[in-house]
């Protein structure tokens, strides 16, 4: 069990994130530990949490400047009807990066409410973890990223690996 404290809270260097093993839209399985290697934002939204889809932006363009050097977003929806409302939610919803609107340009994975609750205590979304390369858990942010923050902290861990 995760034991990271509340909002943009930092964890100890030496706390390991809890794997878990998820499907995509699509039906690939992929676990955190494949991500190895890797900084990882694992963020949990569903598609009624309106400052999920606020942030949706931001994790596409941390997706679109690291994703290349190592980096990757896993966006873990909680809805219940799972990639009933998922899919078409994606599909249907365009978002602002480089000037365009285009669709999410990372891993959308499926979960439910019990999941995110066994994963680490999480009640309120958006719920984001910053996994290091080596697999720990740095940070925990509930509640909305602000972007600065953020991309601070992915640029920082980027600069580590």
């Amino acid at each position: 069990i995760l034991t990271v404290g509340v909002l943009g809270t930092q964890a100890s260097a030496q706390t390991p994130a809890r794997d878990f093993s998820l499907k995509t839209l699509d039906g690939k399985q992929v676990t955190l530990k494949e991500q190895r290697g890797k900084v990882v934002l694992v963020n949990f939204w569903a598609t009624w949490c309106i400052p999920c889809k606020a942030e949706m932006p931001i994790l596409m363009d941390l997706q679109q400047t690291y994703g290349p050097k190592g980096f990757t977003v896993l966006a873990v929806s909680v809805d219940d009807d799972g990639a009933e409302i998922v899919a078409p939610w994606v599909e249907k919803n365009l978002f602002e990066l480089d000037g365009k609107k285009q669709k999410v340009n990372f891993p959308v994975l499926l979960s439910t409410i019990s999941m995110a609750e066994d994963y680490a205590d999480i009640f309120a979304f958006p719920a984001t973890f910053l996994v290091d390369a080596n697999g720990n858990l740095v940070r925990r942010i509930d509640g909305a990223l602000e972007e600065d923050d953020i991309t601070a902290a992915v640029k920082g861990l980027m600069a580590g690996r």
